[in-house]
């Protein structure tokens, strides 16, 4: 009877559809985001309600005055459970914007207003029996369907405008998968306006919310490998973290798969690798593979209170070793187990620590290496974490008094004078509660690209110290700061330098730079470029260090040096044997002969220091003399006109 009275076919087929994407749902793993909870529950809701349609349509085709209340209830039900779903609906596609998600509040003042204008025409309706009128044995469902149809339409260009508002923050699959469902609902919101009494209503929201699951959710899985992809592990270590999970995580790296994503699934390498998965996936241990790009692979063992960790990493590294085996003689593989929970189970955190142990604790390059995470490991990575956030926040607001940037100085004894004429000015680091040498930072600053920045809030905190040592009135020659070979090797750095230097106003040869020998072999025609310009300009230059590189003569003499500053090292060495006295004697001669001034750091003791006397050096640095203090201290050692 009731298919005689209305054709519920696009109804039975929108429920099929919504069935199986659940079924599709629960029997994989989506991506767990910010809106994937609307999504499965938006989902959900259209399969009940679709269902309830159904058995509305059915009961309203062969109405029986003995159902009455029941369709009521039901229709009632239908119109709870479809605000519902519209509201979902709304939410996720407005919360596709992370902008959005900010103002949550505001979207939900939105939902609650529609939500009562909802109930008012529903409950005026239901008043006015306009909704339930029955006829020759059939309920008439025009205006209950027609009042769906409004409300649909009304939701569907809520989204598009919110969408239109907030189109500079939204990507460009996010945009054209709205615009796509909004067009789409358009489209037969209007064929179910005219094509009544076929009713295929639950189409307009069953299939917005499968589209958004397939699009945004449906991980994708490699049908030869099993990996998942990087997205997906992102996801599996957030869900670990929120259910509390204690799982094990490995971390592969093999260089000759750096361009793994590009090869066909034909390929030999390819082949190999997956046979290599399919061995790793035996293990058992709830083993799950990700392919997270550029050679690199990470494993979960969900079981982690069941597996002894060194004898699950042996097994994994005879499987590895069987795979470049078989593969070439020149692949390697590099294997870091670690435990997810000392890194709050953060995905990118996980893959920091994970470089991190490849650079520090993996010496050999050219050998397949395995390695467990200690416990001071992980200590060790969350200081240089600490200090990494610290140079970072630093390099990002680039405050030149930046007060986490510390200056100190030691004061350098000059031999004629008998006095301190120059200081060496040396880098401090706060970070939190504790302040740090330049042996904990400089490395991590250069090989992340803040040392610059470092040195032109050093520079600038030494400039304003030497404008008020020279508005005072003291007789000094200088302050030494140390620069990077990094940036004397970036084309036209000086001028970021003279900037700062004359910005304050100082004399400019009261400005002195330090460079190590590394630098010269470094870009070196950038480097004599920017040495001479601020040479030129009146700055002198200390080559810092010698003796602890190339201390190639013949090389130093194309650099405009003016004073040479030898390494403790070379100092230690003269103290225990004469012939190495010997030698730095001539070196000091040779250097003066070229119109330089020589300068020994590292003089702690009588001894030293007459080693240091008796080798000619024209300056002498060390604790014999003075140690480190904070900049402003120099006012103690250097003298008044």
């Amino acid at each position: 009877m009731a298919n005689e009275v209305y054709n519920i076919v696009g109804e039975v087929a929108s429920l099929s559809f919504g069935i199986m994407i659940v079924i599709l749902m629960l029997f994989t793993r989506p991506r767990i985001t910010f809106v994937y909870k609307l999504c499965s529950i938006g989902l959900t809701l259209s399969v009940i309600a679709n269902a309830i349609n159904i058995v509305i349509i059915k009961a309203a085709g062969s109405f029986q005055e003995d159902n009455f209340l029941l369709l009521g209830a039901l229709m009632i039900a239908f119109i709870v459970i479809y605000f519902f779903i519209i509201a979902l609906l709304f939410s996720y596609i407005s919360f596709l914007s992370a902008y959005r998600r900010k103002s949550a509040f505001l979207i939900n003042i939105m939902i609650f207003i529609v939500a009562i204008a909802y109930t008012w025409f529903a409950v005026s309706k239901f008043t006015t029996g306009e909704i339930l009128v029955a006829k020759d044995g059939v309920v008439e469902l025009y205006i209950f369907e027609k009042f769906l149809i409004y409300t649909a339409f009304i939701e569907s260009f809520m989204s598009v405008v919110i969408t239109i508002i907030d189109y500079d923050n939204l990507s460009k699959i996010v945009k054209k998968t709205v615009f796509f469902f909004f067009t789409f609902n358009l489209i037969i919101l209007q064929l179910q306006y005219l094509f009544y009494p076929h009713i295929f209503i639950s189409i307009t929201y069953m299939l917005p919310f499968a589209l958004f699951y397939i699009v945004f959710h449906a991980n994708p899985h490699d049908e030869l490998m099993g990996s998942q992809d990087k997205s997906s592990f992102e996801t599996m270590m957030r869900q670990d973290k929120v259910a509390g999970k204690n799982v094990l995580y490995m971390f592969i790296k093999v260089p000759r798969l750096t361009n793994f994503d590009f090869l066909g699934d034909n390929n030999f390498v390819y082949l190999h690798t997956a046979r290599c998965t399919r061995k790793l996936e035996n293990l058992g241990y709830g083993i799950t593979i990700f392919n997270l790009g550029y050679g690199e692979f990470a494993i979960r063992f969900s079981n982690r209170y069941f597996i002894d960790t060194n004898k699950i990493t042996g097994k994994v590294v005879e499987i590895l070793n069987e795979f470049i085996e078989f593969e070439e003689s020149n692949t390697i593989y590099r294997l870091v187990v670690m435990d997810a929970k000392k890194v709050n189970f953060d995905p990118y955190r996980a893959r920091m620590l994970f470089l991190y142990i490849l650079e520090n604790k993996i010496e050999d390059d050219f050998s397949s290496m395995s390695y467990i995470i200690r416990a001071s490991d992980y200590d060790a990575f969350e200081k240089e974490e600490r200090i990494l956030s610290v140079l970072r926040d630093i390099s990002y607001e680039r405050n030149l008094n930046d007060e986490r940037v510390i200056c100190y100085a030691q004061p350098i004894f000059d031999v004629d004078s008998k006095s301190f004429r120059t200081a060496e000015a040396l880098m401090r680091l706060k970070v939190g509660d504790y302040i740090i040498g330049p042996d904990k930072f400089i490395s991590l600053a250069e090989k992340n690209g803040y040392i610059h920045t470092l040195t032109c809030i050093m520079l600038n905190k030494v400039c304003r110290v030497i404008k008020q040592l020279e508005d005072q009135g003291y007789d000094f020659d200088g302050i030494t700061i140390n620069c990077s070979a990094i940036e004397f090797s970036s084309k036209n750095m000086y001028k970021q330098l003279f900037k700062i230097i004359f910005d304050n106003k100082i004399q400019i040869s009261h400005i002195r730079m330090e460079l190590t020998e590394s630098a010269l072999f470094t870009h070196s025609s950038n480097v004599i470029s920017n040495m001479k310009k601020l040479n030129e300009a009146g700055v002198i230059f200390y080559l810092d260090d010698f003796g602890t590189g190339y201390s190639n003569f013949e090389r130093v003499r194309d650099y405009p040096f003016n004073i040479i500053k030898f390494d403790k090292s070379l100092l230690y060495a003269a103290v225990r044997n004469d012939n190495m006295s010997n030698v730095m004697s001539t070196m000091v001669n040779m250097f003066k002969a070229e119109g330089c001034k020589t300068l020994v750091e590292g003089v702690e003791n009588d001894y030293q220091n007459k080693v240091s006397l008796n080798n000619g050096f024209d300056f002498i640095q060390g604790y014999r003399y003075a140690v480190p203090e904070p900049i402003e201290a120099l006012e103690n050692y250097f003298k008044k006109y």
